[in-house]
Formats: C-alpha cells, structure tokens, sequence
C-alpha cells in the first residue's frame, strides 16, 4: 500500500523530469522522524549532485544542502566553464548596461513581456561581458604516491600547524626528526 501511494506523486513529478533527492528524515522529535521537507530537482540538467542533512540546532527540522556542478553542452569529463570576472570586465558590463536603452520593455503593457526582454537584454549583456571559457584540468595523479605516503604526509602537515600554534620544543624536535629521516 505505501509503495503504490508514494509512486502516484512519484511518477506525476516524473512527468516533468522533477525527482526528489532528499531520502534522508528532515524533521526529528523524539517521537518520530519524518521526511517531510522535500528538494525536486530536474535530473536531466544536473548529472553531479550530492545531498547532505545539516542540523542547525534552531528547531526541529534539518537542513539540507544540495551541492550540483552543472554540465554544460560538449563538456566532458575534466573540463569545466568558468567566467572571467575582473575589474575589467566589471567596467565594461556596468558601462554596457548604462548604455542600453531598455526601450523594448516599456513598449508593452503586458508584465511577463517585459519581465522576458528585460531578462533577455541583461543575459546578452552579461555572457558578452563574461564570456565562458572552458578549462581542461590538468591531472597530476601521481601513480606512485601510495596510500601511506598520503597518510604520512597529512599527519606530518597536522603536527606542523599544531606546532605553530603551541610552540612545543619537544614537537618541534619530533617534527625536525621527521624531516630528517624522510
């Protein structure tokens, strides 16, 4: 019986390519714990997403925290888009903007219209100003580099911040010893 009930909205939501990714309880007393605060997104657009509970403390209900990268047309695996965004850019977005004449909005007394070719006008404005630009990652997975060394060189890293925070001679002198023996 609850398998059938949960597959009718399920399915409805299927029909417009909105999944519900929240399948953890968000809302916990000390009676129960529910899944009552949902997040739908379209799964169609976002291949890379994670969704992590985040208890705050301020009521009964968690947060949560959805995390996605977009992936763009003809990106691939290791290539990601980023916009440059400097002083530069900036100056020329907020002068090009300043100098649009924004009369095609107000030619129109139909509120969606003008919501439409405002939008319109600033997304051209904005992806001139702030072009894509795709990035090819470099990997630089260092096959050699064992799982021990990893471990080795993050605890050797922790003892050194913590010495830098407590000035220990002792610590320093088994940090120092390290060194050497590396």
């Amino acid at each position: 019986m609850f398998n059938e009930q949960r597959k009718q909205p399920d399915n409805l939501l299927l029909l417009y390519n909105l999944v519900g990714v929240v399948d953890f309880p968000t809302r916990l007393t000390n009676t129960s714990t529910t899944a009552i605060d949902n997040v739908f997104i379209d799964v169609f657009g976002f291949y890379d997403y994670v969704v992590i509970p985040f208890p705050n403390g301020l009521s009964d209900h968690d947060a949560q925290i959805l995390t996605f990268r977009a992936m763009y047309p003809g990106q691939s695996p290791g290539t990601k888009f980023v916009r440059k965004v400097d002083q530069q850019s900036i100056s020329d977005f907020t002068l090009t903007l300043s100098n649009e004449s924004w009369s095609n909005i107000f030619n129109t007394d139909d509120v969606n219209l003008m919501y439409n070719f405002f939008l319109n006008t600033y997304l051209r404005i904005f992806n001139a100003s702030f072009p894509l630009t795709r990035v090819t990652s470099q990997n630089k997975c260092n096959q050699w580099i064992t799982v021990g060394i990893r471990t080795s060189c993050k605890r050797k890293r922790e003892l050194f911040l913590l010495n830098r925070s407590f000035n220990n001679p002792v610590l320093k002198r088994f940090i120092k010893n390290i060194a050497i023996s590396w």
